[in-house]
């Protein structure tokens, strides 16, 4: 009967470290991240591998970008969905933060704001 219980147990135990594994292994990475000068802030940018692509539009600056913005503890306070009208491609990314403003630009034009979370374009 031990050796039973051993058994569910090892195998419970190996599929608790396959998950994490697998959860570290596909849990997206932001491509960049930038952080407010106050350190209140960070502004995520992910980006995904377009499949199919015309000649000299594969590369990195041509994707299109989805940007999160969040507190200090991870939070996420607003965001730009890459199939908003607001969306921009990676080589457009463009950070100025305004604090005072309780802005964020991203992209010339294309602001979120610090406290509401409402994007603008």
């Amino acid at each position: 009967m031990k050796k039973y219980k051993k058994k569910h147990i090892l195998a419970i135990l190996l599929i608790g470290v396959i998950l994490l594994f697998g959860y570290f292994l596909f849990v997206p990475n932001p491509d960049v991240s930038y952080s407010s000068p106050d350190g209140k802030y960070h502004l995520d940018c992910y980006t995904s591998i377009s499949l199919i692509a015309m000649p000299g539009g594969g590369g990195v600056d041509s994707r299109v970008v989805l940007v999160i913005l969040r507190d200090k503890y991870g939070r996420e306070i607003g965001r730009c969905e890459k199939d908003n009208p607001c969306a921009i491609l990676f080589g457009s990314l463009e950070i100025e933060w305004e604090i005072e403003k309780n802005i964020v630009w991203f992209s010339r034009g294309r602001t979120l704001n610090l406290v509401t979370g409402k994007l603008g374009c």
